[in-house]
């Protein structure tokens, strides 16, 4: 993994899915600005330390595997089975600005992709 990493950050890699690539690899470029960061578009308004980039790098080491360990998991059947619908529950969190967008607006590009698949069959 040590060697991916690197190269991702080095950008001799690129986790770009190509146009045939499936979900997976959509997931995979998801995750890319956890290691290069100073790529997004939001590059420009952050000032990462040292350990703060270092805890990006463990959180893709961390999203990696658990991207290809949720592809042979269903647990939505648990997690409708476990819900108390007769409470109602009162939320107030405490919003900050999350400093990798780039991330989340590719995740939903990965699902727009398997949208359009589904779509198309």
């Amino acid at each position: 993994m040590r060697e991916l990493i690197l190269a991702v950050q080095e950008g001799k890699v690129s986790l770009r899915p190509f146009r045939d690539s499936g979900w997976y690899s959509h997931c995979l470029y998801a995750l890319e600005p956890l290691l290069v960061p100073e790529k997004t578009e939001e590059a420009p308004k952050l000032s990462l330390s040292r350990k703060y980039r270092k805890e990006l790098e463990n959180l893709f080491k961390a999203m990696f595997s658990l991207t290809r360990e949720t592809h042979s998991q269903d647990i939505g059947w648990m997690v409708a089975a476990c819900a108390d619908w007769s409470r109602i529950l009162k939320l107030f969190p405490r919003l900050t600005v999350e400093p990798l967008a780039t991330y989340y607006g590719r995740r939903g590009d990965a699902y727009e992709f398997v949208r359009e698949v589904l779509l198309a069959h």
